[in-house]
């Protein structure tokens, strides 16, 4: 996705650090990519590496929410000595299998089966071509974006979040598909647990009990990263940043606070 949908929910952070963001290849403002040989989690490494060196940046801080966490897993393998410190906020589990084979599951087990089959109406609705992408977007987003939160009939809170799932051009709304399958694809057997067991780098893990991830994945996380905190946050899911903002951005803040601004 775009980076509009993380964006504006981190507006306590961009007062005290200076943050930089980027669309990701295929996706968003950037160049649109179909290419399966030019999707891949190497080239994503690449990409991250290209933004450090353009803004000429000894050593970065890498916040990943969510697949972002994993991308910054795999930059840091050959990156170590470009990273001080990173903030993973309700990562990607550290190994496919067998989480992400879940994350469908997981998001939709509050649903009954009238509005599962709202949600695969609504998917499959983002194919038509003759739609607004923007508009099926949206559509869908309504009511997916329930199952990420710790409470997902909680709608007042919910809707405070900021974030826009469908930003950008229509181009990229409907190659964003394309890309994530082909990106994961290269990595459909990843784990990650024991090649950063070296990685001596502050890491914090932070995120809500009720996220999408089970809890079992983050703890692979803390066992991964040698150096790294763990918090679990009650009542908050995969965006704990809206739902536990005053918890949330205190953590960070704490735990970034060292790091040049």
């Amino acid at each position: 996705m775009n980076f509009d949908y993380l964006a504006p929910d981190l507006g306590q952070m961009e007062e005290h650090f200076t943050l930089i963001y980027y669309d990701q290849r295929g996706a968003g403002r950037s160049t649109l990519i179909s290419d399966p040989d030019l999707l891949n989690v190497e080239a994503h490494v690449t990409d991250l590496e290209a933004v450090r060196q353009h803004f000429n940046i000894d050593k970065v801080t890498l916040f990943g929410h969510s697949w972002g966490a994993i991308l910054a897993s795999f930059y840091v393998l050959e990156h170590s000595d470009k990273v001080a410190k990173m903030v993973f906020a309700s990562p990607g589990p550290p190994r496919f299998y067998p989480y992400l084979s879940q994350i469908r599951s997981s998001i939709m087990a509050w649903m009954d089966d009238t509005k599962r089959d709202e949600i695969d109406r609504l998917m499959a609705a983002r194919q038509d071509s003759t739609v607004s992408a923007r508009k099926s977007c949206i559509d869908f987003w309504e009511p997916f974006i329930r199952g990420y939160f710790s409470d997902p009939y909680d709608l007042d809170l919910i809707r405070c979040m900021r974030g826009d799932f469908c930003a950008g051009p229509e181009e990229a709304l409907r190659n964003g598909a394309v890309v994530g399958t082909h990106t994961f694809a290269s990595i459909d057997d990843f784990d990650l647990r024991d090649r950063l067991q070296h990685i001596d780098l502050p890491v914090l893990l932070i995120t809500g009990t009720g996220d999408i991830f089970p809890e079992e994945s983050m703890y692979e996380w803390e066992t991964a990263y040698p150096n790294s905190k763990l918090v679990l946050l009650d009542g908050a899911g995969h965006y704990p940043q809206v739902e536990r903002p005053e918890v949330f951005f205190q953590v960070v803040r704490d735990f970034l606070r060292d790091s040049p601004e």
